[in-house]
């Protein structure tokens, strides 16, 4: 029965979207790939793997590209009196980093001016914020966020999981050497010495910052059946070191490895990963834990699920929104797209058209390209 309902459910959903989307041929892949992996796993006397995503980015390098050309346009669109806003957001939403880098020394040969400064002048608010963010290197970008959250009143862990929980080492090592050059201190001693953080979260951080993850495709069948069994066994028996157990498997093991360890622990115990993390590690590193596991299953989920919190507190978080589609639009925002429009059954691009207003809204769909 709960198959059946689940089947009818992934049907009638496909129904709906035909309605709708009837020219989008991207869309019913992806929407048919669930349908038919789901329908497997149901099928199966075996849970099926956990399918993985590759990344799409809605950013990409422009091929006939001239730095001197775009720092002109700017120039003409950023004089005083006439602030040309939709050429400056059409330009910088438009080039890849590298290229931006070029246009910002362009621009300064040519006017003399830096163009954040301009910016700062002609823009103000949101837009401007998302404008600035596009100029920075992104490790920096990124360790700023993270200052930001670590000198707040109360410590915002849940950012800092979101950025460091997600990343490969060499992105970790990248922030913490822009961390290290903008403040003159080593992330991880700013994370050690905050008392509103818990011990365990702590060591976890200690662990991801200090690049321990196996990053090899390579997985081992084995090795995995015998992590499952671990945590399944620790879980059950309610081990006070149950807790331990995750942090070294979540930031010892290869995103590919951990899947295969959720897999084998499914075989074992019946359960999702994410309800085993659950039921051993609670507040902070409860919540970096649930990221490492939902970032190995899929990342443009977790991200998507992350810009819909964003979108639906009581007061929106724009400095997640703006977090995210600056740091994610040149790796996998048309993949957080598409896994947004499967979980929540709207585009991510009419979300933001009816929920923003202004240049700020003009420069976040820019970044999501299209519909």
């Amino acid at each position: 029965m709960k198959a059946q309902r689940k089947i009818h459910h992934l049907f009638n959903f496909i129904k709906n979207l035909t309605a709708q989307f009837r020219s989008d041929h991207k869309l019913f892949e992806t929407v048919n790939f669930k349908l038919n992996f789901e329908v497997q796993s149901l099928n199966s006397k075996k849970p099926m793997p956990y399918p993985r995503h590759h990344k799409e980015p809605t950013l990409r390098p422009i091929l006939e590209f001239n730095p001197l050309i775009d720092a002109r346009k700017l120039k003409a669109a950023l004089t005083a009196g006439c602030h040309d806003e939709s050429t400056v957001i059409n330009i910088l939403t438009t080039r890849s980093y590298s290229q931006r880098e070029e246009i910002i020394i362009a621009y300064h040969d040519t006017t003399g001016h830096q163009l954040s400064q301009d910016l700062s002048s002609a823009f103000s608010s949101k837009c401007l914020k998302v404008l600035l963010a596009l100029l920075e290197p992104p490790d920096e970008f990124l360790a700023k966020e993270l200052d930001k959250a670590l000198n707040r009143l109360g410590t915002d862990s849940e950012v800092v999981s979101e950025i460091l929980c997600t990343r490969s080492n060499a992105k970790i090592s990248g922030i913490q050497l822009a961390y290290l050059k903008l403040h003159g201190k080593t992330l991880l001693s700013v994370i050690s010495s905050e008392f509103n953080l818990s011990l365990d979260y702590k060591e976890l951080m200690s662990m991801l910052l200090q690049g321990l993850r196996h990053e090899s495709k390579e997985t081992n069948q084995e090795k995995a059946k015998k992590r499952a069994a671990s945590v399944h066994n620790a879980v059950e028996e309610g081990w006070s070191t149950s807790t331990k157990i995750f942090l070294r498997l979540l930031t010892h093991e290869s995103f590919d490895q951990l899947c295969m360890v959720f897999d084998e622990y499914r075989l074992v115990s019946g359960l999702a990963m994410e309800e085993a993390v659950k039921s051993a590690c609670s507040g902070d590193v409860g919540h970096a834990a649930l990221a490492i596991v939902k970032a190995a299953l899929d990342k443009s989920q977790f991200y998507a699920e992350t810009i819909e919190g964003a979108l639906r507190k009581f007061r929106r978080d724009d400095h997640t929104l703006i977090r995210i589609f600056v740091s994610r639009c040149e790796v996998d925002l048309e993949s957080i797209k598409r896994e947004y429009l499967k979980i929540y059954h709207k585009t991510l691009y009419h979300t933001i058209q009816t929920d923003m207003s202004g240049s700020y809204k003009e420069v976040m769909l820019a970044l999501l390209n299209t519909p």
